[in-house]
């Protein structure tokens, strides 16, 4: 018997691999993990929100790597996806924000930097 990458067992199944990945602190191949359900997702509204979760896990577990271009790319869906859900921004989103301003800035990126910071009407101050 042979079940499909959307059947319950292997949707359970892959959320305890996750789990167990993410507590063995294994971030690349959670990673993968997240980009399989992410790709397993329709475009109704329900997916859609579930689209945002895993977002949210994958910005995270590429910050806990270290690959930071990636990180801001996937907040940047995330802020994205949640403008198009007509979330209103900033109250729950701010931490996020602040994760890719810093990131831009880190990277030295303050052309990015101050984008974010003028596109949400913030006022910190990457320091060069």
């Amino acid at each position: 018997m042979h079940l499909g990458p959307e059947h319950y067992i292997s949707e359970v199944s892959r959320l305890l691999y996750y789990k167990l990945l993410v507590a063995d602190k294994n971030y690349g191949p959670a990673t993968l993990v997240v980009k399989e359900n992410i790709a397993l997702l329709g475009d109704s509204e329900d997916d859609r929100f579930r689209r945002l979760d895993y977002l949210k896990q994958l910005f995270s577990l590429y910050g806990l790597s270290g690959r930071k271009a990636e990180e801001a790319q996937a907040i940047e869906d995330y802020l994205a996806l949640e403008a198009e859900l007509e979330i209103p921004p900033l109250e729950e989103s701010l931490p996020v924000i602040i994760s890719l301003a810093k990131n831009y800035c880190e990277r030295k990126m303050y052309r990015e930097f101050q984008s974010v910071m003028q596109r949400f009407e913030l006022e910190y101050v990457c320091e060069r």
